[in-house]
């Protein structure tokens, strides 16, 4: 008693219960090293995708510059912080051939290798205009039309484009649906330029981007950002916020551009819940500084 049949190679044959256990514990040991393959396959397959995660960062890195350039008085600093190992956002400042300095940060729709993939062509499309010498308006009309009717078509990037003059002194503005940049004065309050916008590029082919024009003085300063700055929260669940980037730049004092950037991201840094942050960070610092402080 206690046998039962198991079906063999067609047959019928009857099994005892030392042999049921003995099958059993077989099939229990072959399940465990079933899993323990499958589990070691998994962890080649992350590490793999680790490898490639980070080469892309490394490659996306050498994309973004390694220094900036300055004039006498004007300093700039800039850092990105993708959320993931990749991100979209873009920052960069060119010379132009007549010594002017054209500034940009961007950012492109979503997050992670995809967005990485179109600010990587942002970048080359925004290097082959800035070399011929173009404003802000039309560096961003341009890039719009390219990227309305090309292989980028269907996605939107938010943008906002700088020109330097005189040494940095005057400024030439220009807005693709971008966050406002908000323009710190000596003595008082900072202000949010709002008054040029336009639609972010890539939506609409024929889109012509105005331009505001302001000068620099002493003291002055501008930070250029993208929404992965205000979108920070803390353990209640609130936003950074617009306010508190103002309210840094009001406390600034004499800081320098590398210095003010740098408060600000601990200042970010504490008020963030821990972890990675919810959106692709980047940030353009400028100070203008008073003569003898160079």
């Amino acid at each position: 008693h206690g046998a039962r049949s198991v079906l063999v190679s067609g047959e019928n044959r009857g099994v005892k219960a030392q042999q049921r256990d003995l099958i059993r514990s077989c099939r229990s040991i072959g399940g465990i090293a079933l899993q323990k393959a499958l589990d070691h396959e998994e962890q080649i397959r992350q590490h793999r995708l680790n490898e490639q995660l980070a080469v892309a960062r490394e490659i996306q890195l050498k994309l973004l510059p390694e220094t900036l350039p300055q004039t006498e008085r004007l300093a700039i600093a800039g850092l990105s912080v993708p959320a993931q190992f990749v991100g979209g956002d873009y920052f960069d400042v060119i010379e132009l051939p007549c010594g002017d300095l054209l500034a940009i940060v961007a950012d492109v729709s979503g997050k992670g290798p995809q967005a990485a993939i179109r600010m990587s062509g942002l970048q080359a499309i925004t290097h082959s205009l800035g070399f011929q010498d173009f404003g802000p308006g039309e560096v961003l009309g341009r890039l719009n039309h390219i990227l309305g009717t090309g292989r980028l078509a269907g996605h939107f990037i938010t943008a906002c484009c700088i020109r330097f003059s005189e040494g940095g002194r005057k400024v030439t503005l220009a807005s693709a649906g971008h966050d406002p940049v908000i323009h710190g004065r000596a003595d008082l309050e900072p202000r949010l330029i709002e008054e040029v916008g336009g639609l972010p590029l890539g939506l609409r082919s024929d889109e012509t981007y105005e331009e505001t024009r302001f000068e620099l003085e002493a003291g002055h300063r501008l930070l250029v950002y993208t929404d992965g700055m205000t979108d920070a929260r803390n353990d209640d669940g609130e936003f950074f916020g617009e306010d508190r980037l103002v309210a840094s730049l009001a406390a600034a004092g004499d800081k320098d551009a590398q210095g003010f950037l740098d408060g600000l991201i601990s200042e970010l840094e504490n008020y963030r819940i821990d972890g990675s942050w919810p959106d692709d960070l980047t940030a353009l610092s400028i100070y203008y500084r008073p003569e003898g402080n160079v």
